[in-house]
């Protein structure tokens, strides 16, 4: 099995669908301090690449359009239940990250949680993400990268194979993400004891 595969995503986190909430929680200060950065404005149309079980639903104001995509078809069925539940209005799709079925300009904010050291291509799923932007929109990052200007760490080099095997790889470089794109960094802040960053971009 390739462990970097939408095939092994969907089998791991559809087993993970259950106790997804328990885990995801625990960086819940850190969510939502990433998406106060993103400053949704009321209208703004909202993308939500990789939304697992809908956990950024709640951090979001109601006064903006939501969509929502996931591989993971549990995971899809878990948020279309929360959205109900939050009486939201919220477009809950099953998608590839890596080939988003948008046209292009569609969305004022992008959000990438949790979901770029998962995906196989990391480089595609941005561009993607890119792609489906409008000029002048947001897109925010919230994930396990490498800080900046630094390598792995040795616990890090170890831990990689085991944490890319069971949920996602923990040495993605940003960097190695970015360097092809024209987009500009508005902010770049560690968060949960340096081991994710947030990252708001304009295009």
């Amino acid at each position: 099995m390739n462990i970097n595969s939408n095939r092994w995503n969907i089998i791991r986190y559809t087993i993970y669908t259950p106790i997804y909430d328990l885990f995801g929680r625990i960086l819940k200060h850190s969510r939502r301090k990433a998406i106060e950065m993103l400053n949704i404005q009321v209208g703004d149309k909202v993308l939500i690449v990789g939304a697992g079980t809908g956990l950024d639903f709640e951090m979001i104001h109601n006064k903006c359009e939501i969509t929502a995509t996931d591989l993971t078809p549990s995971m899809v069925a878990v948020m279309k239940r929360r959205s109900k539940k939050l009486n939201r209005n919220i477009n809950c799709m099953q998608m590839d990250a890596q080939q988003l079925s948008f046209a292009d300009e569609s969305f004022d904010c992008v959000i990438l949680n949790l979901i770029l050291a998962i995906v196989p291509e990391p480089v595609n799923c941005f561009k993607e993400a890119e792609r489906v932007l409008k000029t002048g929109g947001h897109m925010l990052i919230f994930d396990k990268l490498l800080q900046k200007h630094k390598k792995p760490s040795l616990i890090r080099k170890i831990l990689n194979p085991i944490t890319n095997l069971l949920f996602s790889r923990i040495n993605l470089s940003f960097t190695t993400v970015y360097k092809h794109s024209s987009m500009k960094i508005k902010a770049d802040k560690p968060t949960f004891w340096n081991l994710f960053r947030i990252i708001v971009l304009k295009k």
